[in-house]
């Protein structure tokens, strides 16, 4: 297990993504009051929530709503059974960009040894800062394109994979290279 961890210190690569934790059919909260043996059931008075982070979510993959957490889970994508790196339960309500932010700086933080070299992600963090982040940092992400953002066609045929695994546009003769309207 050492073995594992001194490498990776050296280079990581990590994948990101949350996923539902139900930890109830709806909030868990108790009265302080009385109210209730008065006869008095709709009673504004101060509840005790027994879970004060928890909150509702989306679960897209089951398409419904859910009281709890939402585990977003960054795991060495590179080892052979993906072993978990840095989990971290945030509310539900939270979505997975705003998840990874959470967890990965929290991970940098507690981890900072590691160096993360690549990081693949789903189209739900496919956003110009990360990809602007990323670069500062030397880092490679592989990240999904999001359809939802305008995209038309999501893969192209005027790219190769070079013999450093780095895609390489054929309208360009350094992969370093890119067309961006943010320059």
């Amino acid at each position: 297990m050492n073995i594992f961890l001194k490498s990776w210190r050296k280079l990581l690569a990590l994948a990101g993504d949350g996923t539902p934790v139900v930890v109830s059919a709806r909030e868990r909260r108790h009265r302080f009051c009385h109210c209730a043996s008065k006869g008095i059931n709709n009673c504004s008075c101060d509840r005790y929530f027994s879970q004060p982070d928890c909150d509702m979510g989306w679960d897209s993959s089951r398409d419904c709503y859910y009281h709890g957490y939402d585990l977003y889970m960054l795991v060495a994508s590179d080892s052979d059974s993906d072993l978990p790196v840095f989990p971290l339960l945030n509310p539900a309500s939270m979505h997975d960009s705003h998840g990874f932010l959470h967890t990965f700086f929290r991970m940098r933080n507690f981890l900072p040894d590691f160096n993360v070299t690549k990081v693949l992600l789903d189209s739900a963090h496919d956003a110009m800062p990360y990809y602007k982040y990323f670069r500062r940092k030397r880092i490679t992400p592989f990240i999904d394109l999001n359809e939802k953002r305008g995209i038309k066609t999501k893969y192209k045929d005027d790219f190769t994979i070079g013999k450093d695994g780095i895609p390489v546009l054929s309208h360009l003769n350094n992969h370093d290279d890119y067309k961006s309207s943010d320059k």
